[in-house]
């Protein structure tokens, strides 16, 4: 994953390829022929954005052996947030003659279903096919759509349980919404709502445009509703603005869950949803199926790697402060390479914690797994004994007046080298949630 945190797997279903549309055929290896098969793209925002899961999509097709210039060659069609380009979009790839389109998300694929009902559709992504009309089944998807289900709409409700969690006295949450209606998020939105008023939370929906001016504005509005926490609807337009959301969530000192983990690579606090590389990845592998005509009657659904991330974010908000947990320490009995900026190496024994100054022997990089609470240096070994350390939400409460001052350490896992940082002179209080461990000081 990826930044620290616990794992956790969930199967997300995929689908199986209809054999209304495909033959049973022997395999026949089509890389063998010496054709170059066109493969449609059909994705709704823009080739930046959705630049780190085409580059997914395109190793594992290269594992197995189509390479684009020699044997395929991909069509890339981006709608650049405009919803209403896709129909116009997909029957350009249909005049085209190509021999599949791929298709990222819900509205991209409705798009190419409606421009052809012969040409292969592998879903990439879609929140919930049987939901949006795309298939019958998962099991038996019928006509000639196929791909993985990502199954966004239910995690909705998983997310905003973390969130409560995470967040101290969360009652009111904001979600960026898309000004324009689509069929994804009236799915997720049926979810949504009652799962919000299980949980006693009050749900702000923010219509939310996605550019720099709208993106700003949606966050202005959410801090007028006075929301405590932020979290987007599942969709490819948020993640091609994923960076600006994440600046702009640490500008308004708003906790944010997000549903991919490229958010937490961006350095937002955390997210919890499919792995992209799995997902496109199997996408790829559906795409030579289909060019090999090896097209069983009834593939097995799959399970796909499911993650909750977390960047271990320290926030005061006194001090307008983030601190982030570096995502990897790389460790040989000392930490390796450079460290980043502000933060000091430490070595623990079972009887000592001292300095450890970085070095260039390393073993493999491990991710952060604990974060511990010191009241004045961490050679002092003063670490701070939760106010409550049973219950689902761990608190520290600072006394006044301190005499020390308070340092946040981050604990690596297979390792006894830590990172340390001393926090503002402001903060009076961490918390922490067992079930999602991020901290948030105030």
């Amino acid at each position: 994953m990826e930044r620290a945190g616990k794992n956790m797997k969930r199967k997300i279903a995929v689908l199986t390829l209809s054999a209304m549309l495909f033959a049973l055929s022997g395999p026949v290896d089509a890389q063998q022929t010496g054709k170059v098969f066109r493969i449609g793209f059909l994705d709704p925002s823009n080739a930046s954005g959705s630049a780190v899961l085409v580059d997914a999509f395109r190793q594992e097709l290269r594992k197995l052996g189509w390479v684009e210039g020699k044997n395929i060659s991909i069509e890339y069609r981006f709608a650049e947030q405009k919803l209403e380009r896709l129909p116009e979009l997909a029957a350009d790839l249909v005049r085209l003659k190509v021999d599949l389109i791929v298709v990222r998300a819900t509205p991209s694929a409705l798009a190419a279903k409606a421009a052809t009902t012969t040409i292969p559709i592998v879903l990439a992504s879609s929140a919930d096919p049987v939901g949006a009309g795309l298939v019958a089944s998962l099991a038996r998807p019928g006509g000639n759509v196929t791909g993985n289900a990502s199954l966004a709409s239910e995690l909705n409700t998983k997310r905003l349980e973390i969130l409560k969690d995470a967040v101290t006295k969360l009652a009111r949450v904001g979600l960026l919404r898309g000004s324009t209606t689509s069929v994804g998020t009236d799915l997720q939105l049926k979810e949504l709502r009652p799962a919000a008023l299980a949980l006693n939370l009050k749900l702000e929906e923010i219509d939310t445009q996605f550019d720099a001016k709208g993106l700003e504005s949606a966050f202005q509005t959410a801090k007028q509703k006075q929301v405590n926490a932020i979290m987007t609807i599942t969709g490819p337009r948020f993640f091609a603005e994923r960076k600006r959301i994440v600046q702009l969530a640490a500008k308004h000192r708003l906790p944010a869950i997000y549903p991919q983990k490229e958010f937490v690579d961006e350095g937002g606090l955390m997210s919890y949803g499919g792995d992209n590389d799995d997902l496109y990845g199997r996408a790829a592998v559906y795409v030579d199926k289909i060019l090999n005509h090896r097209i069983a009657m009834n593939l097995p659904t799959r399970t796909l790697a499911f993650v909750l991330s977390f960047a271990f974010a320290v926030t005061c908000n006194a001090a307008d402060w983030i601190m982030p947990c570096p995502a990897q320490l790389s460790t040989s009995q000392m930490p390796a390479g450079e460290l980043p900026e502000g933060w000091s190496g430490i070595a623990r024994t079972q009887s000592s914690i001292s300095e450890a100054k970085p070095g260039a022997s390393t073993t493999e990089a491990t991710p952060p797994v604990a974060i511990s609470v010191f009241d004045g240096p961490p050679s002092e070994m003063a670490d701070l004994v939760p106010d409550n350390p049973n219950a689902r939400i761990v608190q520290w409460t600072f006394k006044k007046p301190r005499t020390g001052d308070i340092y946040i350490v981050c604990n690596y896992a297979d390792t006894r080298i830590g990172l340390a940082r001393k926090a503002p002179a402001e903060v009076t209080s961490c918390a922490l949630s067992v079930t999602s461990p991020g901290v948030i000081c105030k």
